[in-house]
């Protein structure tokens, strides 16, 4: 298994903002990580740090 390229700097706050608005639409981790070409368990990362409620598959 391969080990995720950490996601820093100005890039995590934008990708901070993607998770944050594809969360408010409905769609889920599994879902977000697909979209963007990251693993789910960054994206519940990027959700934790900065506070964004979990979206929920419709």
């Amino acid at each position: 298994m391969t080990r995720a390229t950490p996601i820093t700097g100005p890039s995590r706050v934008a990708i901070a903002e993607l998770i944050g608005r594809l969360a408010a639409a409905g769609l889920d981790d599994p879902t977000i990580a697909a979209r963007l070409g990251i693993k789910p368990r960054q994206v519940a990362g990027i959700r934790k740090d900065f506070g964004i409620e979990p979206g929920h598959r419709p």
